[in-house]
């Protein structure tokens, strides 16, 4: 794919992203629960966030980014705010992710791309 290509489309995902608020449920991949102690905080792990969150923006972009990565996870507490990153061509973009709702297993998220890149 030439650089002008991978440049459009980083410029796609990142604009339209960055005005969608999109919304997503999560029923799988949390960790922790209702019997965990409260001091253990409840996430969804990295991978299983990292695939939601490219889906989402695929969904709303009509183009999947070349990865997107959630390192430490998404805190699945109402009201948090996690970071991950998205890669596509040679940009590499921060995601704002925020827990909108959360009841039982399902969660609703906000995910928002930055709209310059990193670096």
């Amino acid at each position: 794919m030439s650089r002008r290509r991978h440049e459009n489309r980083a410029r796609a995902i990142a604009s339209t992203a960055l005005w969608l608020a999109l919304s997503l449920a999560l029923v799988a991949g949390c960790s922790g629960g209702a019997d965990d102690a409260p001091s253990q905080a409840v996430r969804i792990d990295p991978q299983r966030a990292a695939e939601e969150v490219a889906a989402s923006l695929e969904t709303a972009t009509g183009q999947a980014p070349d990865s997107v990565s959630c390192p430490e996870g998404i805190s699945a507490e109402p009201g948090a705010v996690s970071r991950c990153q998205l890669v596509d061509g040679s940009a590499t973009y921060g995601v704002t992710v925020t827990l909108r709702a959360r009841e039982g297993d399902e969660i609703t998220l906000d995910v928002a791309v930055d709209s310059q890149p990193e670096g």
